[in-house]
């Protein structure tokens, strides 16, 4: 059995079943009865529209436009391969029935996001209308279902579309099942007429035929069985008040499928004795993987490879009611919100459109074994895209939770360049449903560029904030809303994507239940004020078990750690559906807390225990040098400063060379050798940096092990942390006049960059990079020579025409 995932941009793939896990899961349901019944049970659940801002303008779009879902899973009768080219005038694929979708969207600020599993809820003034139609020509009878949903969301951000094509082809010797949608999406903003975008994304069964006993290839479907075909419509409705972007997305398929196979199809497959459904009571399950799996050493292969497009340009928007230039992905901030699954294979494909900077796209959180090329960060791990350029970037998703993406070139990120990753996989606590991901963060009126060259490197003192991509200044702008009911039990993913503050997030008279740090599964940790520095994440989980009503959603910057001129602004609204006045403007009072600059991590412990390990330990010593099982490095953040060269990334000379690659002083690269069992140790301390200012750290490829934090110095020892499960993420927080000690594995071959979280200060030089076991680099990273070259090759062009300008680290 052979299905595909119909999961488009900011829609939730489902969670595993019978249909979705690796085989034998997928070959378990042979027989006609059990795959009519798979049929109806797979699509009754997949239309699960998680509300959230989805935009890809005109020019963005690409083949397949949004999100094209590839599954390779084989069933025990069928080996199939699927191609598809697309057109912009016509559609066909061969299926024995076709089921058509419609759904329609627009976005409008100051209105909520709900999500229920059953029924509908929406609180703006657009309606969505949704309609199925399904059609079958065999020789067997057929059977139609149909199954329709809706929810609301908001935002104030532009509407979007979305393309993509998947196929389906299912067959037995007695039986085949087809299931095909059709999903077209239109968005419109109610403040001009121009501004609305349509799409239109179908998914099209071709099924294939097996033959018992012998060996066929085939691409029709036998005729003598009988024949199930289930629609599922679904309709969202949202609504738009700024939207400076128009487009119009039309996808075209031709679908070809052949197979082949020679196997002998019995009755029944019983599923695997640790087969666990992930439900709302038994989060932790994961199909026949859970909770406790460990992630470095285990991933799931799902077969679904999702493909994501994104464009990046330079446009006026005013997310707080003050119009600025910003930088954003697919015209809105944040920018669309992707999904994927544990064990997935994506594919981001982004294109420049900025007509005077480079950029690459950065993943939060993700180790990417054995994909360095993919991270993202020109200079280390590629050469800039040039203006008009695009590049792919291929990886695993390794591990699950919230992460978010985010633009690499100096200081495109602060100018709102961000958005949502979601990668679903088991969760430590019980819920009912997801929130829409959230992501805060203070917010310049200004390009960030601007406020860099004007205080020579200082960081600006931010006079706003954002949540989602909206907030209050002085009298303009709103809050972002999110509607809950009462009774529930809710996942809420939340990042911190600012550029300078430390924040304190909250929801008033609500406990918030940590399940999750950084993509790392934690026992369950109850707070009622959650510490959140810069670039970290967290799922957490609470219920909405207060009278019914209107609650602040609170991100309070922390002037301890940085100065913010309106600390206040950060705010949302959670609104119960019972509530007397859904539009009331909440009077619930905070929580007590200090001002302070505090990070939670030393608090967590991993679901997964990988003790610290390492045995041969010496003194810290300054260039580092291997010893034993350890390598130790110190540094003072800041000194000395790194800049990169752009053009000659640091993976680039390793792939090349190897062990005998050299660095210029400037590259700040500090080579870690030793065998993947290895370990090394990082001793940072802001002695020489800024003693009144805490430092958040942040790894790429790597989650750090936390041995140690606080003020003064470290005067502890290694053994007092051996066997210990330590803290681990990729985000932890340098005391201020204080240090940090922290272990990553030599367990990822590449060049990973290590930074301050703060942009401005990145982009000042305080970042150091790793060469993990540059010997076993070359041939190991990812790296496809032929991209390579010719991102290297666009950039070199585009700077040899227009000289740009590098300034600070190039970062």
């Amino acid at each position: 059995m052979r299905l595909l995932s119909s999961t488009r941009v900011g829609e939730r793939p489902r969670r595993p079943n019978r249909s979705t896990l690796p085989a034998p899961t997928t070959a378990a349901v042979a027989v006609a009865i059990a795959v009519a019944a798979a049929a109806v049970t797979f699509l009754a659940a997949t239309v699960a529209h998680v509300p959230g801002a989805v935009a890809i303008p005109a020019a963005a779009a690409e083949p397949g436009g949004g999100l094209t879902t590839t599954s390779r899973t084989a069933a025990l009768s069928t080996s199939s391969s699927t191609s598809s080219k697309t057109s912009s005038s016509s559609s066909k694929a061969p299926s024995s029935s076709t089921t058509t979708t419609s759904q329609s969207s627009s976005k409008s600020s100051s209105t909520s996001n709900s999500k229920t599993s059953s029924s509908s809820s929406s609180s703006s003034s657009s309606k969505a209308s949704s309609s199925s139609s399904s059609s079958s020509s065999s020789k067997s009878s057929s059977t139609s279902k149909s199954t329709s949903s809706s929810s609301s969301s908001s935002s104030s951000k532009q509407s979007a579309s979305v393309s993509s094509t998947v196929t389906s082809s299912t067959s037995s010797k007695t039986a085949s099942s087809t299931t095909s949608t059709s999903t077209s999406a239109s968005v419109s903003a109610s403040t001009s007429p121009k501004a609305s975008t349509s799409s239109s994304v179908s998914f099209t069964s071709s099924p294939s035929t097996s033959t018992s006993k012998t060996s066929s290839t085939s691409s029709t479907t036998s005729s003598k069985s009988s024949t199930s075909t289930t629609s599922t419509s679904t309709s969202t409705s949202t609504s738009s008040t700024k939207a400076s972007t128009s487009s119009t997305i039309t996808s075209s398929t031709k679908t070809t499928t052949s197979s082949s196979s020679s196997t002998k199809t019995t009755s029944s497959t019983a599923l695997p004795s640790n087969y666990c459904l992930n439900t709302a009571s038994s989060r932790s399950c994961w199909g026949e993987y859970n909770l406790t799996t460990n992630y470095y050493s285990t991933t799931p292969s799902t077969g679904v490879t999702r493909v994501f497009y994104l464009t990046l340009q330079r446009l006026q928007l005013s997310p707080d009611g003050f119009q600025r230039t910003v930088v954003a992905f697919n015209g809105t901030i944040p920018g669309p919100t992707l999904y994927a699954q544990w064990g997935d294979d994506i594919e981001i494909h982004l294109t420049n459109q900025l007509a005077d900077n480079g950029t690459a796209v950065h993943v939060y959180g993700l180790r990417l074994p054995g994909a360095s090329a993919a991270d993202g960060v020109p200079g280390i791990s590629q050469c800039p895209i040039a203006p008009g350029a695009s590049a792919v970037y291929r990886f695993k998703a390794d591990s699950y939770g919230l992460t978010y993406y985010a633009a690499r070139f100096p200081l495109q990120m602060a100018d709102g360049a961000f958005g949502p990753l979601r990668i679903d996989g088991p969760t430590a606590a019980a819920f009912d449903e997801d929130l829409p991901p959230m992501l805060v963060g203070d917010w310049l009126h200004q390009p960030a560029t601007t406020a860099y060259l004007a205080g020579k490197g200082k960081a600006p003192t931010s006079p706003s904030g954002l949540v989602n991509g909206v907030g209050v200044f002085g009298t303009g702008g709103s809050y972002y809303q999110q509607t809950v009911q009462a009774g529930r039990q809710y996942r809420l993913g939340v990042a911190n994507t600012g550029t300078t503050a430390h924040l304190k997030f909250s929801i008033d008279n609500h406990t918030l239940t940590v399940v999750a740090a950084d993509s790392v599964p934690v026992q369950p940790y109850d707070v009622t004020v959650l510490d959140l520095g810069l670039a970290q994440r967290y799922d957490v989980v609470f219920t909405a078990d207060q009278a019914a009503g209107n609650y602040w959603v609170r991100a309070t910057p922390q002037t301890a750690c940085a100065d913010h001129a309106n600390a206040g602004a950060l705010r949302a609204i959670l609104r119960y559906a019972t509530a007397a006045d859904t539009t009331a403007t909440p009077v619930s009072t905070a929580y007590d807390s200090d001002n302070e600059c505090v990070d939670l991590t030393a608090a967590l412990e991993p679901v997964v225990t990988v003790p610290f390990a390492a045995q041969a330990l010496a003194e810290l010593v300054d260039p580092p040098v291997a010893l034993g099982a350890v390598t130790e490095v110190t540094w003072a953040l800041g000194s000395p400063n790194m800049t990169v060269n752009w053009a000659t990334p640091t993976l680039g000379q390793t792939s090349t060379s190897g062990a005998s690659a050299t660095y210029p002083s400037t590259a700040n690269a500090v080579s870690l050798a030793g065998a993947a069992s290895g370990w090394a140790v990082l001793h940072v301390t802001s002695a020489s940096y800024n003693t009144s200012e805490a430092a958040p750290l942040h790894v790429h490829g790597h989650h750090w092990y936390l041995l140690s934090a606080g003020t003064g110095s470290f005067t502890g020892d290694y053994t007092d942390y051996l066997g210990l499960n330590l803290a681990r993420r990729d985000s932890v927080l340098v005391p201020a006049g204080g240090y940090a000690v922290v272990a990553v594995r030599l367990d990822n071959p590449g060049v990973w960059l290590v930074e301050h979280a703060a942009g401005f200060r990145a982009a000042a030089g305080f970042a150091l990079q790793l060469v993990e076991r540059a010997a076993d680099v070359p041939g190991a990273v990812g790296l496809d020579t032929n991209e390579w070259g010719s991102t290297c090759a666009a950039w070199a062009t585009y700077a040899a025409a227009n000289s740009p300008y590098q300034f600070g680290s190039g970062l």
